[in-house]
């Protein structure tokens, strides 16, 4: 079986991140990339693995030719998206990710899919949280998911191995965002300067991301007379939000909103990859209520979905959020 995709990832080395300095976006600078996997198991090895997990397709193939992979790696920082382990390692990385399920309430096991006791935790988003599961019985044998910490719930990533790979291998807009999120390629031994991918470049493609923020925008109503003929909506607020941070947040720590009737509010706002909360205060003042948007990646289920949320001010006027493209 070939991996072609992953092969011609391999040979190619001229990816590179075009990074805008995290609290200088007018400074730039690029970072150079690369792809590393180690040779194939042995045969004992191979033996050993096929007898135990021979039926997920593509998996001992892949062992066959390479015992592991790094990919889209910055050499110096060590900052790298994705890390697939040898079979001799997945127990330490299994090790890693039972403390995020330990301890769930009765109340809670609904969060944690059937196959979590037979699964093999296969590689990680290195610094994340975030890990690669294979599950290995059931109905979902053969299945590879990403357990997402931040919002805690398990993604569905490919019916095998095979695809697996070619999905780590590939990249677009949307997984760049998620990329850029996690990685700030900090250079230690100069400064802890940070910084942020504003644009991906190899011999064969260029994926350029919006740098106004994570390309979407809070938008602020203020609606009177609601419930009733008379309701008027007027628009008080356009909020781009921020590049997020090194631990993936978008934050608005405090800005203040005048409205159309002379009140004045303070908003508050994180947004993360697995949920976000908003919260309105008097300005100046400690919080005094808060709601919760909710919902998975801020990348994709809150732009097709065009999440909003209501707070009310009295019996007759609230704001409307909405976060939009």
């Amino acid at each position: 079986m070939k991996f072609k995709n992953l092969d011609a990832l391999l040979k190619n080395d001229s990816g590179a991140f075009i990074c805008l300095k995290l609290d200088e976006p007018k400074t730039k600078k690029t970072v150079s990339i690369r792809h590393q996997a180690d040779p194939g198991l042995s045969h004992e090895q191979i033996v050993q693995l096929d007898s135990q997990l021979g039926h997920v397709y593509g998996l001992v193939d892949f062992f066959k030719s390479y015992s592991n992979l790094e990919l889209f790696q910055e050499p110096i920082s060590g900052d790298t998206a994705y890390y697939v382990a040898s079979p001799e390692s997945w127990k330490a990385l299994k090790g890693d990710f039972e403390p995020w399920i330990q301890g769930i309430e009765p109340d809670e096991a609904n969060l944690l899919p059937s196959w979590i006791e037979n699964c093999c935790v296969v590689g990680e988003r290195p610094g994340t949280g975030n890990y690669f599961l294979l599950a290995t019985e059931g109905e979902c044998s053969g299945n590879v998911f990403e357990f997402e910490h931040d919002g805690f719930y398990f993604d569905q990533i490919s019916e095998d191995f095979l695809t697996f790979i070619d999905y780590l291998v590939s990249i677009n807009e949307d997984k760049l965002s998620v990329i850029a999120s996690c990685l700030r390629f900090v250079d230690t031994s100069l400064s802890d300067d940070q910084w942020y991918i504003s644009e991906y470049k190899d011999n064969t493609v260029s994926i350029p991301l919006d740098r106004k923020g994570l390309g979407y925008r809070l938008r602020v109503y203020f609606t009177e007379n609601i419930f009733s003929s008379n309701e008027k909506r007027t628009e008080v607020a356009i909020i781009d939000m921020p590049p997020p941070d090194s631990d993936g947040c978008s934050t608005i720590e405090y800005v203040e909103i005048p409205l159309p009737n002379e009140q004045t509010i303070a908003l508050v706002c994180e947004m993360n990859k697995g949920g976000s909360s908003l919260s309105i205060c008097e300005p100046s003042d400690e919080e005094i209520g808060g709601v919760r948007i909710g919902g998975r990646t801020l990348y994709s289920v809150y732009a097709e979905n065009r999440i909003s949320l209501r707070y009310s001010i009295d019996e007759s006027t609230e704001l409307f959020f909405q976060l939009a493209e």
